[in-house]
């Protein structure tokens, strides 16, 4: 089931849609939101309600029930890359719109990518997104990965986010990625898409892969993405720069733990299977 109405986060905190189209909005424009996985046991829920909630635009919202970066389509949309994109284009069309504008953290941020080249929106913002996946070191989610090319094969066209902007993405397209200086994974993700004068790569002082998670609690997503409905890039480099200043006094706490929580489990590994590490 899914339909148009006003967004309210009991509802979709309840609700098995797999999209849902807030259009109560005067605007002529429209920001997509892609749902990140998941944690394990839990069940996927749309993002970015409550950041996108006060920008005065039209917002839909989208997760992937399947959790494979919406290869496989999502219940109600269509089955593969190509039906989503088709879904999200006849969107755009039918709301009039003149501004698209797309956001997503971690596997969500994949989608947002993907996405925005594909239908060839304004501006996009990922966060701490994965940019290829081929190998299981590329994501969080390997048995979601392994699943995939088990059904699909090795050469699944639409995982490798460099290959699709070399064939899709605009010139005009402004592209922001938004990285953990600390979190490895991320920073190589991010630095895979560097050839690509309109991407930005946006590093944070901070350890670990959840900083979109970190900024909202501190209620900053908010004009971030209220610059990029606008198109104000100067107001993004801003939010951005105080972003970066309200993360740093954190880093240095954040890498003590790291490396103490690396260390122990270590030592809890070396406990477990013995000296020999059998």
């Amino acid at each position: 089931m899914n339909k148009k109405v006003k967004v309210e986060p009991e509802e979709i905190s309840q609700s098995e849609l797999t999209y849902l189209l807030d259009s109560t909005a005067a605007s002529d424009t429209l920001m997509v939101s892609f749902a990140v996985f998941p944690a394990q046991g839990g069940k996927s829920a749309f993002d970015f309600r409550r950041a996108t909630s006060p920008l005065g635009v039209k917002r839909l919202f989208l997760r992937d029930p399947n959790m494979m970066w919406y290869q496989k389509g999502t219940p109600g949309i269509g089955d593969d890359v190509p039906a989503v994109a088709d879904f999200l284009r006849k969107i755009i069309t039918q709301e009039g719109v003149k501004r698209v504008g797309m956001i997503g953290n971690s596997g969500g941020g994949f989608s947002a990518l993907l996405f925005g080249a594909l239908v060839g929106v304004e501006e996009i913002h990922a966060f701490n997104p994965p940019t290829r996946l081929r190998g299981p070191d590329d994501t969080s989610a390997p048995e979601q990965l392994r699943a995939l090319e088990a059904e699909q094969g090795k050469d699944i066209p639409y995982l490798d986010i460099r290959e699709v902007f070399r064939k899709h993405l605009k010139p005009e397209t402004k592209v922001y990625i938004h990285y953990s200086r600390g979190e490895s994974r991320d920073k190589r993700h991010a630095k895979y898409l560097r050839e690509f004068p309109n991407v930005r790569l946006v590093e944070y002082p901070f350890v670990s892969h959840h900083v979109a998670r970190f900024f909202a609690e501190r209620s900053m997503l908010t004009p971030l993405l209220a610059a990029a409905a606008r198109g104000d890039a100067e107001g993004v480099n801003q939010t951005t720069r105080t972003m970066f200043w309200t993360a740093l006094p954190w880093y240095p706490t954040g890498r003590i733990g790291w490396f103490f929580g690396k260390a122990f489990s270590k030592i809890k590994r070396t406990f477990m299977n013995g000296p020999s590490g059998r």
